[in-house]
């Protein structure tokens, strides 16, 4: 388990550069791992009618002050994260290199904002969720669970976790539960993986080894990092995805490779809908015999 102490001084700043710089100090003098500020901006809190609006103006930094509370942090070792409220505070922290944010309760349902934070270069989001609904919470979740999973590290340390007997099974546990004992509202399941047909899942009603080129995969793979901003080149991405195969082939725990009694389909040339299709056919056809 990993304990990391936050400190959170939210508004506590109170607009006041001296008294910003002096929190930093503190935080890192008491061995926080961390100091959290609320990044206040007025027009992304109310309108200016709204009789609090001088109050959240007296609390805006400027975007100088802001850069040399960050220069501070890094010089002291403190990690420093702030609460957003929309898309120029989310700006800021890009251009901060601001590892992590937090996102307000209020903005549990805030789909522009939340797909905005989802395509940023922030690597970790923490979401309030104080008085939200269960299916809101949920929604918000997925908006935001496929950045960091799609990252390319994401992928190269999968590959070297695969190699793991041990971790491989717990996971073959999870997965096999998965397999045979789905929730009670599904009547099936299917599940994707390097080594289903193989080790997990051997006597699945239908077996699909479904594969693609090696650059028409990398060239998909980088489209969605570009969607996401993410920072790398097909290149990275090509020598990543080549890696992650030689790994996964010649790892001696769950190997990657097609079985004799399962479906191929080559997906360099088909389209997600001619993949679906194309799979559909194969099962209604064996369902209907």
């Amino acid at each position: 388990m990993t304990i990391r102490i936050i400190a959170e001084a939210a508004q506590g700043y109170e607009g006041n550069f001296n008294l910003t710089e002096m929190l930093v100090k503190a935080a890192a003098s008491s061995k926080a791992d961390a100091i959290k500020y609320q990044l206040v901006y007025a027009d992304e809190l109310c309108t200016p009618n709204y009789e609090y609006y001088p109050l959240f103006k007296s609390l805006e930094l400027k975007e100088s002050e802001w850069i040399k509370i960050k220069k501070l942090s890094d010089e002291l070792k403190i990690d420093l994260q702030f609460d957003i409220f929309g898309s120029k505070s989310l700006r800021l922290c890009e251009k901060l290199n601001i590892k992590t944010i937090k996102l307000h309760p209020t903005d549990m349902t805030n789909q522009e904002l939340l797909g905005k934070v989802a395509k940023s270069k922030i690597l970790n989001v923490y979401l309030g969720i104080g008085g939200s609904e269960l299916d809101e919470i949920n929604s918000a979740i997925n908006q935001l669970k496929n950045k960091n999973l799609l990252s390319n590290k994401v992928a190269e340390s999968a590959a070297k976790i695969a190699r793991n007997k041990n971790i491989r099974e717990i996971v073959h546990k999870f997965q096999q539960k998965c397999a045979y004992f789905p929730p009670k509202q599904y009547r099936g399941s299917i599940l994707d993986g390097r080594d289903i047909i193989t080790v997990q899942v051997k006597d699945a009603m239908f077996k699909f080894f479904i594969t693609a080129n090696l650059k028409t995969r990398a060239k998909r793979r980088f489209r969605e990092y570009k969607n996401l901003k993410i920072d790398i080149t097909y290149k990275e991405v090509l020598k990543s995805l080549r890696n992650r195969d030689k790994s996964d082939r010649e790892r001696k725990y769950g190997p990657l490779k097609k079985t004799k009694d399962s479906i191929l389909i080559n997906t360099t040339k088909l389209s997600k809908k001619a993949c679906f299709k194309k799979i559909k056919s194969i099962m209604d056809k064996k369902l209907s015999n």
